[in-house]
């Protein structure tokens, strides 16, 4: 939920900028000195150190205003502005500022008063970035076959919106979970006085002129940023008119590296092919303490090649063995293919020129489960004991049985627990906006939706597109998002099978 921005950084600053002007702080000491205005000045610093700025605003005014030119005049002044400050008149801290800046331009606190009136600057854009609403804005396309997924994305992204805005209906929800009223402790609205959301939505169209026509749309509304298109060729499209136009862009399901590669504005929620090799190699390295990965691919499928060769570049980076790089193209060779792959490696335990403890198998598209069992089982002819790594469509086709045997790890971009009760309530308030469950697309909506609100309201001066580089990890309620540095979300889950079990590593 968004929350006002009232920045820690900022107040700190106050306080370190600010500090109580001395007794004697003055550009010279040729003014004459006045007792009954020195004591008024002490007076008023008595008040201001004690927080009752309307008495030290009082009696500062009198000080510089009511006799001539003397020794505290600019100090009196530079307090005036002060103490409007922290009582937050700020209208009045400006002008009094400006009056010293201009009558007095060598007093010693000049400095004091540019500094003040950069915190002024600052709370201003603050308080106009609180009061104005978060411009939100959605490229989709409404017609084709496309439409039924941008609704899906779209109710999802529209949920989170809700959730930020406090307009839930809670009782619908309730009486869709049955009573479940615990479980909605989490969307009472904690404070009123957030900034909303606004969620402005542009047809992507059929094509990347209509994509990129609508983004340029969206740019000239002044949205803070950009969710979608769906599909890499349409986000490419996108991408170069958002990051012309200096907008924040999540692409929320392209893989395609090309989408964000050498973009400062662009990100893409759904890690990469290429990031998805790279992430295993490293899990393999990291967690699994694994030396030796061969590697086994289908040549039919650019998508398996693809994470094939990243993860072999990402573990040869790190000095891991790769013993040999196998594709095969045929279904009907995966029966076999340790045989025919002939590496002396394979049947070796281990080897100081050529470790072998583990093998990485990152199968897509249609026979997947066939590829799978013919895999392992070549494995398991052989009498082969080592680890076996798959990607995310291990997760719904690997045999539990099967795969147990060799302590199969795999990665997975999405996992939905159902056991959580944030899980449960978002079904059911998706349920009751469209008369059937989410499916994914609904929850990569919610999910990408809610991590960039989080990001615009960390109180961090710095841009949004530096933020979402930097935000920690946050796991969604489908997702893991973190871009650690990149534009690329490097996050996934991890499983192990094991005695028949699927559990998650991380």
């Amino acid at each position: 939920m968004l929350r006002l921005i009232a920045p820690r950084w900022y107040f700190l600053a106050v306080l370190i900028l600010l500090p109580v002007a001395s007794a004697s702080g003055q550009a010279t000491d040729s003014f004459p000195a006045i007792r009954d205005a020195e004591g008024l000045f002490e007076r008023g610093v008595e008040a201001f150190e004690t927080g009752d700025y309307d008495e030290a605003l009082r009696l500062f005014e009198r000080t510089h205003a009511a006799f001539p030119v003397h020794q505290k005049t600019t100090a009196a002044m530079a307090m005036h502005a002060k103490a409007a400050f922290r009582g937050g008149a700020y209208d009045e801290a400006e002008r009094r500022a400006e009056a010293l800046r201009q009558a007095y331009p060598q007093s010693r606190y000049v400095g004091s008063m540019d500094r003040l009136l950069d915190l002024i600057a600052d709370h201003e854009a603050a308080v106009r970035t609180r009061t104005e609403p978060v411009r939100l804005g959605i490229a989709l396309r409404l017609d084709g076959e496309q439409s039924v997924l941008a609704q899906a994305l779209f109710n999802g992204i529209r949920l989170a919106v809700e959730e930020a805005n406090g307009s839930i209906d809670l009782d619908q929800v309730r009486r869709t979970l049955d009573g479940g009223v615990d479980d909605l402790a989490f969307l009472v609205p904690l404070d009123e006085e957030r900034r909303r959301v606004q969620m402005i939505f542009e047809d992507a169209g059929d094509g990347p002129a209509d994509v990129e026509a609508a983004v340029e749309r969206l740019a000239a509304e002044n949205v803070d940023f950009i969710i979608g298109p769906l599909f890499s060729e349409d986000a490419v499209a996108a991408a170069r008119v958002a990051e012309r136009n200096g907008v924040v862009m999540i692409a929320p399901l392209a893989t395609q590296d090309a989408v964000s590669e050498g973009r400062s504005y662009v990100f893409q929620a759904n890690p990469s092919v290429t990031t998805r090799g790279r992430a295993m190699a490293r899990f393999a390295d990291e967690s699994l303490g694994l030396e030796g990965l061969g590697i086994l691919a289908q040549g039919r499928s650019d998508l398996s090649m693809r994470m094939a060769e990243s993860f072999r570049a990402e573990a040869e980076r790190r000095g891991l063995q790769v013993p040999f790089f196998h594709a095969v193209d045929a279904p009907s060779e995966f029966i076999d293919w340790v045989e025919e792959t002939q590496t002396d490696s394979l049947y070796a335990e281990a080897s100081a020129d050529a470790p072998f403890d583990g093998v990485y198998m990152p199968f897509s598209g249609s026979g997947v489960g066939r590829d799978i069992r013919h895999a392992l089982g070549s494995l398991q002819r052989e009498g082969l004991e080592v680890r076996v790594l798959g990607n995310a469509e291990w997760h719904d086709t690997v045999a539990p049985s099967q795969g147990g045997r060799f302590n199969t790890v795999y990665s997975n971009d999405f996992l939905v627990d159902d056991a959580r009760s944030e899980v449960r309530t978002f079904q059911a308030r998706y349920e009751a906006l469209s008369g059937e469950g989410p499916d994914r697309l609904a929850f990569v909506g919610y999910d990408v939706t809610q991590f960039v609100l989080q990001a615009l309201n960390d109180a961090r001066p710095t841009a949004l597109h530096d933020r979402l580089r930097s935000s920690a990890a946050v796991e969604g309620l489908g997702m893991r998002i973190a871009f650690e540095g990149q534009s690329v979300n490097q996050a996934l889950f991890f499983h192990r099978v094991r005695f028949g079990q699927v559990e998650r590593l991380r």
